[in-house]
């Protein structure tokens, strides 16, 4: 008897992982169409703040403020190439990488932070502790393409906003759970701006 509980168990979970695996990915194609038709359109951005961009208007394209679209991330030692919404609520970080929004844009002076999960919904930064200094992280949004070179990476508690910091010049940060399905840590990797 117990052994058939555990086994159910064990059941429910994989269902659990692979369901958001399948949803995130579903959600992915449908971001992935919506990004690849804007930039087709040449669309230019909304006027925009200093760490948030408001909407993003076009004439032949859709709006992609009504999706909540920060750019697209690829990081090619991974093999992830996904789009990044705005914004690091549960909800979008079911959907994917997420811009959290308080910090900076690429190229604005500032820490561009991104957060992603490791082990569900896709899993996006499941092996983030597998980049080492000098691996390329390209990060596109509709101002540009920007690339990165990362630089370190630490574990550091959830409650250290350091990570989030506003004082570097022109860095990417990315944070996940570490170590993976666990909240006691966060994993970070800086990446400074080449371009």
């Amino acid at each position: 008897m117990i052994a058939r509980v555990l086994i159910l168990a064990g059941l429910v979970m994989l269902g659990y992982y692979y369901g958001t695996g399948v949803y995130t990915a579903g959600v992915q194609n449908q971001l992935r169409r919506d990004w690849q038709a804007v930039e087709k359109s040449g669309a230019e951005p909304a006027a925009t703040t200093n760490k948030t961009r408001t909407s993003t208007d076009t004439a032949s394209g859709p709006d992609l403020s009504g999706y909540g679209i920060f750019g697209r991330i690829v990081i090619p030692k991974l093999g992830v190439d996904m789009i990044v919404l705005e914004g690091a609520s549960r909800p979008n970080l079911s959907k994917g990488p997420s811009h959290i929004t308080r910090t900076s844009w690429p190229s604005q002076g500032g820490n561009t932070v991104l957060s992603a999960h490791r082990t569900t919904f896709g899993a996006p930064f499941r092996h983030l502790d597998q980049l080492e200094n000098g691996h390329l992280i390209v990060l596109t949004t509709l101002q540009g393409k920007y690339r990165y070179r990362v630089t370190g990476r630490a574990s550091v508690r959830p409650t250290e906003s350091a990570v989030l910091g506003q004082a570097f010049r022109d860095r990417l940060t990315l944070t996940t759970c570490d170590p993976p399905g666990s909240a006691v840590r966060r994993l970070a990797v800086w990446a400074e701006l080449v371009q």
